[in-house]
């Protein structure tokens, strides 16, 4: 039995009357305006412990919150209009049997957010909460900001299925434009398909993670086309259901599908393939089975930096046997780890997209002092790493053009060199990507200490090049920190290093509260002390 609802009779009626406006994984604006539609998300506040008291400002923005229509154009690329990712990721049960079930939610703004707040919980049919309504916050972050809720029925589905339903709402204040927002995104399951197969993309070099290169060829390389200016994947796999595919018009019935690929670092603006593009199209159905093979599916531009992680998010909602089914493969954030198979779900290892690295012609010091272009160096040959003078041998080299503008530093001293903004550099203040460098940034040089006196934007037509040096023997808490190498003469990483340091990391307490607004103090507390904060340092 489900667990007895924590709603009155008028808050259902509201609840069932947002869910009615809504489909199926669609974010949508909660307009509160309407005093039912503001009653709904009063209530998933109330059910998340939120009240005016702990949490003053955020209430106070709720006020002011506006639809999040207003295009932000903050992106990498001029000409380009970037675009959130609100989504349930993943709604699926952990048993065979059905009874308890998992659900997950991101959320991701482009160029980051003042705050951000989802509020997430799982659903029987009647619109009763099964299980705890969870919360997140984050201040001054918003890129990724993920959370994970669960539910037990209490007994196993029934033969004829059980609807589950998952509902969040996000809520964010952009830094941009100081404008609020608010999501909801409803999901919901009511049978389990019989077999999920991802055949591509998948971790082909066993290494924990799936390598697209775009503009290079490596051996680390899961995939490698040629850039074509979009961005290409290889999309195949197939779903088995226990019913017979209902079909209308020769297609699924009550179909929907999401394909996209979401920038981790820069936050935000999916990109999808072309607009036109049906699933359900190219998709053949065969009795209970769908399947797909979408050979090099074209997507957008890149518009993240070479290295950056990336979220795959993808989803099939169909009915069979006259049940609504919905299958999900996705790398974003979860409970789970890769390689996991639920019974909704498959969960694939990170997915990394490269093409850029540092500008050819640059020397690398190798292991007896002398200097090489990098383009020269080989496989097996050994360089100079590290400021201990330790050597390290090149297990692989790579290769590519880069598409954004390149960085370029000099020295007080007159070191110089011209790089991909994403790759890391070994500075006093530690390791940082090329585009946070600063103007006092102390680098480490074969000769010392040297601090920057330029930096500057270079747009660069020829090939960039990369090492990947072998990290065996270095021990693993630090073993990124030891894989560097001397380009012209200043110590800066390998593309291991570059991945390792793509994303970025979240202030302790002590640092969020000294860089935010006052006015955010009292929610930031009483989030930290609720264990809602995501921020590095948690509550014990």
């Amino acid at each position: 039995m489900a667990p007895k609802s924590t709603l009155t009779k008028q808050e259902k009626q509201d609840l069932a009357y947002v869910r009615g406006l809504s489909k199926n994984n669609e974010s949508r604006d909660i307009d509160l305006s309407d005093p039912r539609q503001k009653s709904f998300y009063l209530t998933q506040l109330k059910l998340a412990g939120i009240t005016k008291e702990s949490y003053p400002q955020f209430f106070q923005n709720i006020e002011d919150f506006t639809s999040s229509k207003i295009p932000l154009n903050i992106s990498l690329f001029a000409t380009d209009q970037a675009e959130p990712v609100n989504v349930i990721a993943q709604l699926s049960s952990e048993t065979s049997a059905g009874q308890k079930w998992e659900t997950s939610a991101l959320s991701s703004i482009p160029g980051g957010t003042e705050s951000t707040k989802i509020t997430l919980g799982l659903y029987d049919k009647d619109l009763n909460p099964i299980g705890k309504q969870e919360t997140v916050d984050q201040i001054n972050a918003g890129q990724a900001v993920t959370l994970q809720a669960r539910g037990d029925f209490g007994s196993p589905m029934p033969a004829d299925g059980r609807e589950v339903v998952s509902i969040a709402t996000i809520a964010w204040t952009d830094k941009t434009t100081g404008h609020g927002h608010l999501k909801n995104v409803f999901a919901k399951s009511v049978k389990f398909p019989k077999q999920i197969n991802n055949l591509s993309p998948t971790d082909t070099n066993a290494d924990d993670r799936i390598v697209v290169c775009l503009t290079r060829d490596g051996g680390n390389c899961d995939y490698y086309k040629q850039y074509s200016g979009n961005v290409e994947v290889p999309v195949q796999g197939s779903i088995v259901y226990n019913d017979p595919i209902d079909l209308e018009n020769g297609k699924p019935k009550n179909a929907t599908n999401i394909i996209e690929i979401a920038r981790a670092v820069e936050g935000g603006n999916p990109i999808t393939p072309p607009a036109g593009f049906d699933f359900f199209d190219s998709a053949t159905v065969n009795g209970d089975t769908i399947s797909w093979n979408f050979d090099w599916l074209s997507f957008g531009p890149a518009n993240f930096a070479s290295g950056d992680q990336v979220y795959y998010i993808f989803n099939v909602t169909l009915e069979a046997g006259g049940s609504e089914v919905t299958a999900y493969i996705t790398n974003a954030p979860s409970s789970y780890t890769p390689g996991s198979n639920q019974f909704n779900t498959i969960y694939i290892d990170p997915m990394y997209i490269y093409y850029g690295c540092i500008a050819r012609g640059t020397p690398i010091t190798m292991a007896d002092g002398s200097n090489k272009p990098i383009e020269e160096i080989q496989v097996g040959e050994e360089i100079l790493s590290n400021v201990d003078g330790s050597i390290l041998e090149v297990e692989n080299t790579v290769v590519g053009t880069e598409e954004k503008p390149m960085i370029r530093i000099k020295t007080v001293d007159g070191y110089e060199l011209l790089m991909s903004e994403g790759h890391p550099v070994i500075t006093k203040r530690g390791v940082k990507l090329a585009k946070n460098l600063r103007i006092d940034d102390v680098v480490f040089t074969q000769k010392g200490k040297n601090k920057l006196s330029m930096i500057e934007e270079v747009n660069f037509p020829y090939s960039v090049h990369n090492l990947q040096l072998n990290s065996n023997g270095l021990d693993d808490s630090n073993k990124f920190d030891k894989t560097t190498m001397y380009a012209n003469g200043i110590l800066v990483g390998d593309h291991q290093m570059q991945w390792h340091y793509g994303s970025p990391k979240r202030q302790s307490l002590e640092d969020l509260l000294a860089n935010t607004d006052e006015k955010w103090h009292q929610d930031i507390l009483s989030s930290y002390r609720a264990g809602n904060l995501d921020i590095a340092s948690k509550p014990v």
